[in-house]
């Protein structure tokens, strides 16, 4: 989920399976179309254990993206020397930003303006 729209931080909640004490997660993510990456540690979540599955948490601060812009990213869990990834079947996960419009408060009805002047230019996920 977007957290916040002035940093434009993207929370997320993993949840892998128990299949041993030590156990990591990451998550891999690209603002340019994996030319290049950046790996983030994620944090386990205190007491998250229900003997199944244990629960992590990440933050991605994705405040330099700009209107059109995507940010994809990938899940890896490591256990027992072994690498499980999640991509969303292989299409991994994306936020894409889109631009928002803000109406000016007053406008003379003979000046036109378009909503991709660069001064109302906003930015939301979907």
């Amino acid at each position: 989920m977007v957290d916040d729209p002035v940093t434009y931080s993207i929370r997320g909640l993993v949840r892998v399976r128990n299949i041993d004490f030590h156990k990591s997660v990451f998550v891999r993510y690209s603002t340019d179309s994996w030319k290049s990456f950046v790996d983030i540690n994620a944090t386990y979540v205190e007491n998250s254990c229900d003997g199944f599955s244990d629960k992590f948490t990440f933050l991605i601060y994705a405040n330099m993206l700009g209107p059109g812009q995507n940010l994809e990213f990938a899940v890896v869990f490591q256990a027992r020397g072994e690498q499980f990834w999640d991509n969303n079947r292989g299409l991994n996960y994306c936020f894409q930003c889109m631009p928002t419009y803000t109406p000016p408060l007053a406008t003379p009805t003979h000046v036109i303006h378009s909503p991709w002047n660069d001064n109302h230019w906003g930015a939301s996920f979907y």
